[in-house]
């Protein structure tokens, strides 16, 4: 190594010019490379690429400099594939950071510092779902190119020396390597960034193409078969009266029948069309083969695939569903015909069931035609799927046309069905002539019977006759049925009706035998009985009620033999008469001795009272046994005795039901909706029961009867007094539960009253826990009957009542905000509280909080853009509102503000277009109001300028402009008319009359000064201040602006005119007004027609004996704070009392509106004050203004 690195080396000069030749060549190669490789990669990016679709993909390239062709030109470099992502992503991240921002920013301000702050934005939900990427990150291929680029570098830079490979044998401390690019060069960074730059580029048409997938992320996230069940074009029923029927009902035969499904088939048709053309558009959007994207080639194969294949599922799916709701129709109207072929061959078995077959061949029409109308729905079916080519079973096909020929069938058998019938009529008329004279014959056999009962004349034949006497009574009664039954099919084949005089001779000359025997066998078996049977088992209402009946019987039979000459009858009738009278005076004791109620203590008495030894029957005591002590020489000691028994008996007997009322009463606990708990259903019956049970127990406690059950009484008492109190403590817990339960369920409330919501939450596990409890354990005196239980509904309710206390502030804290919700009861309001996330479930309560706005039409980002009227008319605001993020009450707010800013806008544009716009191209062009008023506003102009330059043959002069405005808008109405157009013409034709009408009082008066007061006394419109002003005399109210939509207007009449002069001078006094007159004669319709003159807010409000001055604060309250009119109809029916603190409250505002205050303390509240406040009253009928407390409503207002 000394000697190779001494100065005398000769070859060492050599191998250093080597390396360094080798140094230049490196270098030169280095740079030749990467710049044939920049030029390279240039050229594949040098494409211009414009995307207007997935299909729509241009590639432009330059010329050529040399102006030659260049050529085929290679295949992009890198092959882009397009697939899903395989984790979810929050898709509105942007929006949930930009809320919680706010949020957070909101928080930190000192708005938020304020008692009851309420922050007026929401948090919006994330929402999580797949996006479409790329399967290589696009960064990944410029980032694999610029690699290669720095690799062929790097692997340049480390070529040893050449000595090193010369003297392999020579130890080299420090390896020299071969000069080279090192990377910092200014023309390898140009080469770099040049390469970079042209990749970026080249990229971007990458990321276009992917966005324009994002149509179809919606698609993409959908659960096809929450979809597909969501679909609401089929119902079980067809619709017809039946629909409600039990789902089990079943046929004779005892099969279920099918229950009908009903298709919309227009619904359906337009789903499936839908998704077809969504199909279609998809493949031939998105192409099969990769597309051509200059640097890259983009693969969107299987993502095409992926789309078509959900929306192909879910066409295959709804038509095998339709499928099915074909195979079940034409099942029912299989199930149909078969069911009427079948009652048509049913073979009747007698003349009744021919009659009925016959009935039923006349009804056949009746039942054949509406099957023909489901046949041609289930052909239409079918159609859907033939339409969409989905195949079907050769089964469902033969059902089908089965069906079709089906109608024929019916009528084919019900021809033969009718020969049946006629044949069967002629047998059947045969066999009963018959019958009916073997009938006469076995009637003179019964009546021969009847005769032999006359030889019967001992009553030692008693057993014997008397079963005789029975086996023809049944034989009487069997020959009747006959005979009624002959008669009836009479009637079926028309025949005359056949009188049986003879039976009836027969019934009549039976009667007083059978009386006879029966009530002998009857008396002498049961006079056995009870005198020598047992005691204990003698039945004393029994024996009371057969030895009347047995006298009453046996005293007509006397009668009638004894009449009849029938002296062996009337001879043993009157034995058995004497018996029954012998024993009569008997029953008395029976009963006495025989009382329910009588116990050992009331024996005990009765032997003391005697002097006889123990007088309780046993076993073997008969009524004989008491007889023979001649007990019935005492019968009133014993009658007292028995007395007091039964009474106490009653009592006894009255607990006994009571308690046996309440074996196996349950609480009736229903689920309630989906809270995972119940409530209490059915207390009505229990109540009720409760209520006679408790005044039974009172009744009892003060009988002169109750000493034995004293203590009972008084204990069943107090249970049942623990019952009804908890029953009612836990029905007001329960009202009050339901009523909040929905509230407190939502979020937003429970952030917004937390204190609140705690509270609820303990009553609501309580709740929950007692209901548990009360379903394991539901009888009623069990469960009820517990004082703890009682104190537990005791302490609920006062937490709920605090809970209703926090929850009325925090409305009110919302009502502040916007006051309209004032007019809304607590209900309403929550319910809109409870959907504001969703702006588009907002808006069908819009009409509640304004006069004419019925809905708000939103864009794709939900900003509002214009105000629709409930016929339809569109007004735009003149600066959309976001309502995105604000609560409920600050965007209805917004709204309030910009509708009357954009009235006022559109009304001065309306008022200026008047003026260069032909009258009846005028009136089509704008809004309702805006032509009514502004129609007015020009037609006061005008007649004060023909004032000033005419005098007073300026009304004639003008009067003739206004009949030729008549007559054009005469023109206008006969042609054709769009319906809201015509509707606002209808209304202006209203207007333009009267002004026509006044205009001729004007010319008969010769009023020729605007000063005059017939002109002065007319509600006129002035422009001033860039505000639209209302005069009236001395009496000037500004517009409200209140969108009133597209409304018609009542004729003015000089009534009208009269009302609204009082009603204007009124209330620029700020005073109110109390329009008097006979019931329906449009009191209210004035007051709120001259609100739409002025285009006020005009509330009605009907007043009852009800109301109550909380009430009506609240409703001054909102009138106040949004300067809105009230029109309070039947206000005589409110309390005097009540009136009173009225009149304070209304005083109260009047004055503040005198002292020209913005803010008043009312009813607790600091409100902002509206110089537009007007409350107008409107009595019940002229009558009342006439009586003593008419003066009084007027010092009201």
């Amino acid at each position: 190594m000394r000697e190779y690195m001494g100065g005398g080396n000769a070859i060492r000069p050599f191998l250093e010019r080597v390396n360094k030749r080798m140094t230049d060549c490196l270098f030169d190669i280095t740079k030749a490379s990467l710049e044939e490789y920049t030029v390279y990669m240039l050229k594949n990016a040098e494409g211009s690429v414009q995307v207007d679709g997935t299909d729509k993909v241009i590639v432009t390239y330059p010329a050529p400099k040399d102006g030659k062709s260049e050529g085929v030109r290679m295949k992009p470099l890198f092959q882009a594939k397009i697939q899903v992502k395989s984790e979810k992503i929050c898709l509105n991240r942007e929006a949930v950071d930009a809320r919680n921002k706010e949020i957070s920013d909101w928080e930190e301000s000192e708005e938020a510092k304020k008692p009851k702050a309420s922050c007026p934005h929401d948090p919006i939900a994330e929402i999580f779902g797949c996006v479409f990427e790329y399967e290589t990150d696009p960064a990944a291929y410029k980032e694999a190119v610029l690699q290669i680029f720095q690799k062929i570098t790097k692997d340049l830079q480390g070529i040893h020396h050449i000595q090193r490979y010369v003297m392999e044998r020579l130890f080299w401390p420090q390896p020299l390597l071969v000069g080279s690019v090192s990377g910092e060069e200014p023309w390898w960074v140009d080469l770099y960034t040049s390469i970079s730059t042209s990749i970026d580029k080249a990229t971007e048409p990458l990321i276009k193409y992917l966005e324009c997938f994002h149509s179809h992320e919606k698609f993409l996230n959908l659960d096809v078969d929450e979809y597909v069940s969501s679909l609401t074009h089929a119902k079980v029923g067809d619709g017809g009266e039946d629909d409600d029927e039990d789902d089990d009902e079943e046929e004779e035969g005892g099969e279920k029948k099918t229950k009908l499904i009903t298709v919309n088939l227009t619904s359906l048709r337009a789903t499936l069309s839908k998704h077809v053309a969504d199909r279609k558009a998809i493949d031939d959007e998105i192409p099969d083969l990769p597309i051509n994207a200059g640097f890259y080639v983009i693969d969107a194969s299987g993502i095409k695939s992926l789309l078509i294949g959900r929306h192909t599922d879910i066409i295959q799916k709804l038509l095998i569903a339709h499928q099915e709701h074909c195979e079940i129709m034409t099942k029912f109207l299989s199930e149909s015909f078969e069911s009427i072929v079948k009652q048509l061959q049913i073979q009747p078995q007698n003349v009744e069931e021919t009659t009925d077959l016959e009935e039923y061949t006349n009804t056949i029409d009746s039942l054949v035609n509406p099957l023909k109308e489901k046949i041609a729905d289930m052909q239409a079916y079918f159609e859907i799927l033939d339409e969409f080519h989905h195949k079907i079973t050769g089964e469902q096909s033969n059902a089908k046309w089965n069906n079709v020929a089906w109608p024929s069938q019916v009528m084919k058998q019900c021809e033969e069905t009718k020969n049946v019938i006629a044949q069967a009529k002629d047998k059947y008329l045969q066999d009963m002539l018959s019958e009916q004279q073997k009938f006469i014959q076995e009637l003179g056999m019964l009546e021969k019977e009847v005769e032999a009962f006359g030889s019967y004349d001992s009553l030692a034949q008693v057993e014997e006759v008397s079963q005789h006497a029975e086996s023809v009574s049944q034989k009487i009664k069997d020959a009747d049925s006959k005979a009624q039954l002959y008669n009836s099919r009479e009637g079926l084949f028309d025949k005359e009706i056949t009188d049986y005089d003879q039976l009836a001779k027969i019934k009549k000359t039976f009667e007083p035998f059978n009386n006879l025997w029966i009530t002998a066998q009857q008396w002498l078996n049961a006079h056995k009985d009870w005198t020598q049977g047992e005691f204990l088992k003698l039945d004393p209402e029994a024996c009371e009620q057969q030895v009347e009946q047995n006298l009453n019987t046996i005293s007509k039979t006397v009668r009638f033999f004894e009449n009849g000459g029938l002296a062996p009858q009337a001879k043993i009738a009157s034995e058995i008469k004497k018996q029954v009278t012998a024993f009569r005076p008997h029953v008395p004791l029976v009963i006495a001795l025989r009382n329910p109620g009588m116990r050992d203590r009331h024996w005990e008495t009765l032997s003391k009272d005697l002097g006889l030894s123990y007088l309780a029957p046993d076993e073997n005591t008969s009524l004989n046994s008491y007889l023979e002590l001649n007990l019935g020489d005492h019968i009133e000691q014993i009658s007292k005795v028995a007395e007091s028994a039964g009474k106490e008996f009653q009592i006894e007997s009255a607990l006994d039901t009571m308690l046996e009322d309440w074996v196996g009463g349950e609480l009736d606990i229903m689920p309630y909706k989906e809270t995972g708990t119940g409530i209490l259903k059915g207390v009505d019956e229990v109540n009720t029961i409760l209520d006679e049970h408790i005044t039974m127990t009172q009744a009892m406690a003060f009988s002169a009867f109750k000493g034995p059950f004293e203590e009972r009484i008084d204990n069943w008492n107090s249970k049942l007094y623990m019952v009804s109190e908890v029953l009612e403590a836990w029905l007001k817990v329960q009202r009050d539960w339901l009523y909040l339960q929905p509230i407190f369920e939502s979020p937003d409330i429970n952030k917004q009253l937390p204190t609140e919501g705690r509270k609820f939450a303990n009553v609501d596990k309580m709740w929950r826990n007692t209901i548990s409890s009360a379903k394991s354990n539901p009888l009623v005196l069990e469960f009820c009957d517990n004082e703890k239980l009682l104190d537990k509904f005791q302490d609920c309710s006062k937490f709920l009542d605090q809970v209703q206390k926090g929850l009325s502030d925090y409305l009110e804290t919302k009502r502040s905000v916007f006051t309209r919700f004032y007019f809304l009861s607590n209900d309403e309001l929550l319910s809109i509280l409870s959907e504001s996330k969703d702006i588009n479930r907002v808006q069908p309560h819009l009409k509640k909080c304004f006069e004419g706005i019925n809905e708000v039409k939103l864009d794709e980002d939900n900003i509002i853009s214009h105000m629709i009227s409930p016929e339809g008319e569109e007004v735009p605001f003149t600066d959309p509102i976001d309502p995105n993020g604000q609560s409920v009450e600050f965007w209805l707010l917004e709204v309030q503000k910009k509708m009357k800013l954009s009235i006022r806008d559109v009304m001065r544009d309306a008022i200026v277009d008047y003026t260069v716009t032909p009258r009846t191209e005028w009136m089509q062009t704008w809004g309702s109001m805006f032509v009514l008023n502004g129609s007015q506003k020009h037609w006061t102009q005008e007649m004060e300028e023909h004032f000033e330059e005419h005098g007073d043959k300026g009304p004639e002069v003008y009067l003739k402009q206004l009949r030729a405005q008549l007559a054009d808008m005469v023109v206008l109405v006969r042609g054709e008319l769009k319906k809201a157009a015509r509707n606002v013409v209808g209304a202006l034709t209203v207007i333009d009359v009267h002004a026509r009408d006044v205009i001729i009082k004007l010319v008969n008066n010769k009023v020729g000064l605007k000063s005059d007061f017939l002109w002065a006394s007319q509600l006129r419109y002035y422009w001033e201040d860039d505000n639209l002003w209302a005069d009236m005399v001395a009496a000037r109210r500004p517009y409200g602006y209140e969108y009133l939509g597209n409304t018609f207007r009542l004729v003015i009449t000089p009534l009208t005119d009269k009302c609204y002069l009082t009603l204007m001078g009124a209330l620029s006094m700020t005073l109110g007004g109390a329009p008097a007159g006979p019931a329906g004669t449009g009191k209210t319709e004035t007051t709120k027609d001259l609100g739409k003159a002025l285009a006020m807010q005009c509330v009605v409000f009907n007043c009852s004996d009800g109301l109550d001055y909380i009430a009506m604060g609240k409703f001054f309250k909102g009138l106040a704070s949004c300067g809105a009119w009230a029109c309070f109809d039947e206000f005589n029916r409110i309390n005097i009392e009540v009136l009173s603190v009225i009149g304070q409250q209304v005083a109260s505002i009047q004055l503040a509106l005198m002292r020209k205050q913005t803010e008043i303390f009312f009813e607790g509240s600091q409100l902002n004050l509206d110089a537009g406040f007007g409350g107008l009253v409107q009595p019940g009928g002229d009558s009342f203004a006439r009586s003593k407390d008419g003066p009084r409503f007027q010092q009201v207002l």
